[in-house]
């Protein structure tokens, strides 16, 4: 699912009632998105968060829409933006290097939310847009640049050298040590 926090840090996770199935739908549903017509069509929508007691295609379906519209919901707020991926990324030809894996997953990132970011530019949000995920111990953050319309590599961190990142790694990314 999706949790927002009050530092607008979005959160892209996982549930312990409906486990990765949402996240894998909902991934899927951002990426058949190709207009921002199609984001404006959604939040017109009315949804409403559904209990899925037993997981059903119509419920899990419901509750990827309702996903959806609330991450579209805060792309739009006019601050600066923090998406946090907890997955580890990682690949089974270990031939890479760090800096490879990590251009490897920049393209990947930016395929799949530069819509979403440049969404944000469309409705006048000129705020910073970033988005991290973990790779090899390391979380690593990107930042949309308005003036190249692309991701560009900010940094990486050791998981255990920040404290704000030690914090989110125990709240939401138990996978990493």
């Amino acid at each position: 699912g999706i949790t927002v926090d009050k530092s607008n840090v979005v959160f892209i996770h996982g549930s312990k009632r409906s486990g990765s199935t949402i996240v894998t739908h909902l991934h899927k549903l951002l990426r058949s998105i190709k207009t921002f017509e199609a984001f404006d069509e959604i939040l017109k929508t009315n949804i409403k968060q559904v209990r899925i007691e037993r997981r059903t295609e119509e419920s899990i379906e419901k509750q990827i829409k309702y996903e959806v519209q609330k991450y579209i919901k805060s792309l739009l707020k006019d601050k600066n933006l923090l998406l946090l991926l907890p997955e580890v990324f990682s690949f089974k030809n270990k031939e890479y290097s760090f800096e490879d894996g990590v251009e490897i997953i920049r393209q990947s990132l930016e395929y799949d939310y530069k819509l979403s970011f440049a969404y944000r530019i469309y409705k006048g949000i000129t705020k910073d847009t970033y988005i991290t995920c973990i790779y090899d111990k390391c979380f690593v953050v990107f930042q949309y640049s308005n003036q190249n319309d692309s991701l560009e590599t900010i940094d990486w961190i050791k998981c255990d050298q920040i404290p704000t990142f030690v914090y989110l790694n125990d709240r939401y990314g138990d996978v990493i040590y």
